[in-house]
């Protein structure tokens, strides 16, 4: 799907939401406190820091969507946290006296706008499904964003936000619609992660994390950063990974894997001075689809620049296209094809140094 589709199918998800924003109509200083559920519309405003535990509700107190967290808004409410901190005063629900294995919601967003403050200490930071979280700090939460079904979340923007010092900074599952921009994850052990489905990527960042981007199988990766982290970008299947930038990174720019078979385009990216392989690609076998790297530059890493490496015994029919990178100063070699040269056409590349004489 072409990212002007993906656009076109999140932001009228999102028009209601943003349009609440600049929206006459009454702004509630006071009534919101510890298990407030805010809405149908209006604005409100936090006039001081909240710590909270997730409020219960007798009954269905754990079924997915009645959870309240510590707030909850619906129905194109919107809260503006005026730069004050909510935090969960546990990280962790009791049922019975026992911890339930679904961790305490922070707040709870439905078809609503949260910005501008901070949500700390929570198992999830955010819960959210049809909605704009913009201008928020998530700081210490076991999980900052979630975006999985299960917890009926999707068509979500999630745009200019900080998450950080968490286990998983923003996690997607199975949802559709998500879109993500100029958001930056630090300090997480992985950064931005999707399994399965997901959504578009647009000008994040990811610094100093275990794993900057760590993806299976999403729509688009444009225009990101991942910055001295120990990997940069894991990729095991996306539509389009365009104009993405690995730098300093410990232990690879871009690892990509072929085998969901769905990197059909990955160019004008960019792997500059990371600790090993700049690009290194596995590649398995004849059921793994298409993959053609195109424009991209791997300059002055410590590994090898572009690293094909052959996980089967089984050539890939057919081959895998290289053309029209560039690769220079690498400090293990600048490409490199698997021993027999069966799984990569070159084409038309530009470099210093090839460990292969078919590399062209």
């Amino acid at each position: 799907m072409k990212l002007s589709r993906i656009l076109m199918s999140v932001v009228p998800a999102v028009v209601g939401v943003v349009g609440a924003l600049a929206a006459p109509g009454q702004t509630y200083a006071q009534g919101v406190a510890c298990g407030s559920v805010l809405g149908p519309g209006g604005t409100f405003v936090l006039d001081r820091d909240l710590t909270c535990p997730e409020t219960p509700l007798p009954g269905t107190e754990w079924e997915y969507l009645e959870r309240i967290g510590m707030i909850k808004l619906i129905g194109g409410a919107t809260l503006n946290l005026n730069g004050h901190t909510v935090t969960c005063s546990s990280r962790t629900v009791l049922v019975n006296g026992v911890p339930s294995t679904t961790p305490t919601y922070g707040i709870v967003v439905r078809n609503s706008t949260l910005v501008n403050g901070t949500v700390r200490d929570c198992g999830y930071g955010v819960v959210t499904s049809h909605s704009l979280v913009k201008n928020v700090v998530f700081d210490g939460n076991r999980r900052g964003v979630s975006l999985q079904r299960k917890y009926g979340t999707g068509h979500n923007l999630i745009i200019g936000n900080t998450i950080r010092n968490s286990v998983e900074g923003v996690f997607v599952q199975e949802s559709a619609g998500e879109l993500l921009i100029d958001n930056t994850a630090e300090n997480n052990e992985r950064a931005f992660i999707v399994r399965d489905l997901g959504g578009t990527f647009v000008g994040n960042t990811a610094v100093g994390n275990d794993i900057g981007f760590d993806i299976i199988a999403t729509e688009a990766l444009i225009g990101n950063r991942a910055i001295r982290n120990r990997i940069g970008f894991k990729i095991e299947g996306a539509r389009e990974v365009i104009g993405n930038i690995a730098k300093n990174n410990a232990d690879g720019g871009f690892l990509l894997d072929t085998s969901l078979g769905a990197l059909d385009a990955t160019r004008h990216n960019v792997a500059h001075r990371n600790g090993n392989d700049g690009f290194r690609i596995a590649t398995y076998n004849s059921a793994d689809g298409t993959a053609t790297l195109e424009r991209n530059y791997a300059l002055e890493n410590r590994g090898v620049g572009l690293h094909v490496l052959a996980e089967t015994g089984n050539a890939a029919s057919p081959p895998k296209t290289f053309t029209r990178n560039v690769a220079i100063r690498n400090q293990g070699g600048d490409m490199a094809d698997d021993a027999e040269c069966r799984w990569t056409n070159w084409v038309d590349n530009t470099f210093e140094t090839a460990l292969q004489s078919c590399i062209d």
